[in-house]
């Protein structure tokens, strides 16, 4: 037990650094539950037919993408197995470059570029560029990403305004209510999205109004997410990699306290003996 208090802090770190690896490697699925406002971003997705437009905006930047990029993924995951059309854009100058490892992903597994998804690119002006592009949408967007232009996409086939498009999806370090204020409010669509962590109570009224048919709620909401899917990704390896180090750091101060109980009542009941013989 004496061994077990005092411990090399070097082990303590290396069975920590085991307990994070392990499940980045290969997802455990490690349990946990399901929120509400998740299932209701799911069922949103969930409701769309095939053939269906869905507008995405990747939001963010490198500073947030560790917890929101897997809630991009999530979302383009389930609306390619739903044969969803999807338009990306960004209105973060950097989210057109991690939208495009999801593009990317999509097209090695036969989806096509230009009837499938489109990639729009950064959309500068912000709540300005949202509402000129609800309200002409081949008009606003004559280019994509790439420099080519968009005219006889058949992606954009019956597509004109907002009212047009059947699911708006914001992933964003920034905010989500921008959506609510030009696609849900004039048009009457469904919104959703998701945020970092330190955003997500700002939302939650929205979402009890009806306003926001859910969110995502960091990289806790993208692994609830995947789990849904039935498809565990980068967002459930990353819990499953900090839940195992929250129970290797618990089971190390149950031992402790143990241990350091078993010591103390070792040396008590050794210093009675020692004043008995005395």
């Amino acid at each position: 037990m004496e061994k077990l208090i005092n411990i090399d802090r070097r082990i303590i770190y290396i069975l920590l650094t085991i307990s994070v690896a392990l499940p980045l490697l290969k997802p455990m699925g490690l349990p946990f539950g399901l929120s509400k406002e998740t299932q209701r971003a799911f069922d949103a997705v969930e409701a769309l037919k095939p053939g269906d437009a869905v507008v995405i905006d990747f939001g963010y930047n490198a500073g947030g993408a560790a917890e929101v990029h897997p809630m991009a993924a999530a979302f383009v995951a389930h609306c390619m197995i739903k044969d969803v059309r999807v338009i990306g854009f960004s209105l973060d100058p950097q989210g057109s470059r991690f939208a495009d490892l999801i593009w990317q992903q999509w097209a090695e597994q036969g989806k096509t570029y230009g009837e499938d998804f489109v990639s729009l690119g950064y959309f500068a002006g912000g709540e300005a560029a949202l509402a000129s592009f609800a309200k002409d949408i081949p008009g606003f967007v004559s280019t994509d990403y790439y420099g080519n232009s968009t005219s006889g996409m058949p992606i954009f086939q019956g597509i004109k305004t907002a009212d047009d498009i059947d699911l708006f999806i914001s992933i964003s370090t920034s905010s989500i209510l921008p959506f609510i204020q030009y696609f849900h409010g004039p048009y009457g669509k469904p919104v959703t999205g998701g945020a970092i962590g330190t955003q997500i109570s700002r939302y939650q009224s929205y979402a009890d109004a009806g306003q926001l048919q859910g969110y995502l709620a960091s990289l806790r909401g993208a692994a609830e997410y995947e789990k849904l899917l039935e498809m565990p990704g980068e967002a459930t390896s990353a819990m499953d990699a900090q839940s195992a180090a929250h129970i290797l750091l618990a089971v190390l101060i149950v031992l402790g306290n143990i241990g350091e109980y078993v010591v103390r009542k070792t040396q008590q009941a050794s210093s009675e003996e020692s004043e008995r013989r005395a």
